[in-house]
């Protein structure tokens, strides 16, 4: 199952559960330290969906991070008004759904009984799924390296590396791996200012037999300092706050093809390649 059906699959979930009184009272009254047979299928679904959530890598581990670089409030992410979602960029629909994953860690039951209940989670399921443009769902650079790109598949394919809306891109010169050669702040600034599209940074390939995950894995690790590969598409490690950018893939089997026809065409419409590209 891809990550995209896996949204669509989680919203059909939770639209049950919000349209039936009785699930929902179920749900209420959930408690981790007492089983109940009654909605004992029920029970394994959400487990399952709270399993393989985590492995699609759609609780991203820096969450705190967007939470208070946006200036989002708890209170406003516990309730997750539609109001106030509406106005919400992905990211932060990304750090809200990890807020309510991990207040569960504190909560035993949480997730269930106060997140699904409300409807405050299919809220956000169903924000994310609108703003989800990509052939796959998009997730932080540092929760990929922190996970080891396990979300990741091993086909072939093709990978963005996007701005998330509301951030700022500012350069560094600051040594981020002893193996990698730094560009200039200046010239990293200077070649991104001539891009019309401040969206995509990157565009890179995975076209060997171990695709797309061992590429990312190497990807990651030279930019965390601790991977000699992938020099390939290194200004992005000059980016401050690299680990809140985000990442988009698409699986295929001519993969340098692919890339190519993408480089191509962000070039044709912004007279220059990404700023982590240097030529086709």
């Amino acid at each position: 199952m891809g990550a995209k059906d896996f949204l669509t699959n989680t919203i059909s979930l939770l639209e049950r559960i919000d349209n039936s009184p009785e699930l929902k009272s179920w749900c209420r009254h959930y408690s981790v330290y007492a089983s109940s047979q009654d909605h004992a299928l029920l029970e394994a679904e959400l487990l399952s969906f709270i399993d393989q959530t985590y492995r699609e890598s759609l609780v991203i581990v820096n969450y705190r991070q967007v939470i208070e670089k946006w200036e989002l409030h708890d209170q406003d992410i516990a309730s997750v008004s539609p109001e106030w979602l509406s106005v919400q960029p992905y990211i932060c629909v990304l750090a809200s759904i990890a807020w309510h994953f991990r207040r569960d860690h504190f909560q035993n039951g949480a997730l269930i009984s106060e997140s699904i209940a409300s409807g405050a989670l299919l809220r956000l399921f169903c924000r994310l799924n609108e703003l989800c443009i990509w052939p796959s769902v998009a997730t932080t650079l540092q929760t990929l390296y922190c996970e080891d790109c396990q979300s990741i598949p091993n086909d072939s394919g093709v990978y963005q590396i996007l701005v998330p809306a509301g951030m700022s891109i500012h350069f560094t010169e600051q040594q981020y791996n002893h193996f990698a050669p730094l560009y200039t702040a200046e010239k990293l600034a200077d070649k991104y200012a001539q891009c019309t599209d401040k969206e995509i940074l990157y565009i890179g390939k995975a076209a060997g037999r171990n695709g797309l995950r061992q590429r990312l894995r190497q990807y990651m690790k030279y930019g965390w300092g601790n991977g000699k590969n992938h020099r390939g598409g290194r200004a992005i490690w000059q980016v401050e706050d690299a680990g809140m950018l985000l990442l988009t893939y698409e699986t295929c089997d001519n993969a340098s093809g692919k890339e190519r026809q993408m480089i191509e065409a962000f070039k044709k419409k912004n007279n220059c390649f990404p700023v982590a590209n240097w030529r086709i």
